[in-house]
């Protein structure tokens, strides 16, 4: 497959964040809900429906450089992960971090991936601290997933 600029001009993609706090069960992988879209150029995310998702449009199937950011709320106990996922599947990309009392805790994602219409990713958190712990919503310390078109 050869690289190329994307058909359209300017950014093609999307960018979410969350407005509020979601709690992440211990020992569980959890989708991380987005409701707030920053930019959605080609209707990739809905706030309405599978608000965990970012699906690819039609017309829009080829390279995509996927990040996301978490941060947890403060707890002194156990590990934090970030993880992508394709399609409901976990892809090799996460970071680990310790937990912090006093601060938040997190981290960020990001691989290049190739992608076909109606392809999904999602931001997942995992955390082991023996109790619920926090995802943080709002724009300065949240949570942000965004997908970034490449070229085909």
């Amino acid at each position: 497959m050869k690289w190329q600029a994307p058909a359209a001009s300017g950014f093609v993609g999307c960018s979410l964040t969350k407005s509020a706090n979601q709690s992440i069960s211990n020992v569980t992988n959890t989708a991380i809900t987005f409701d707030t879209e920053l930019e959605d150029t080609d209707g990739f995310h809905s706030t309405v429906t599978n608000t965990s998702r970012i699906t690819i449009p039609a017309g829009k199937a080829g390279f995509y450089l996927i990040s996301g950011q978490i941060n947890y709320a403060s707890n002194a106990t156990g590990v934090r992960h970030g993880n992508i996922y394709k399609n409901g599947s976990h892809l090799s990309v996460a970071w680990l971090s310790g937990a912090a009392n006093g601060d938040w805790t997190g981290g960020s994602v990001s691989q290049i991936v190739e992608l076909a219409v109606n392809d999904y990713v999602e931001l997942f958190a995992y955390q082991n601290s023996g109790g619920n712990v926090n995802v943080n919503g709002g724009t300065t310390y949240g949570c942000a997933f965004q997908v970034q078109y490449l070229g085909a």
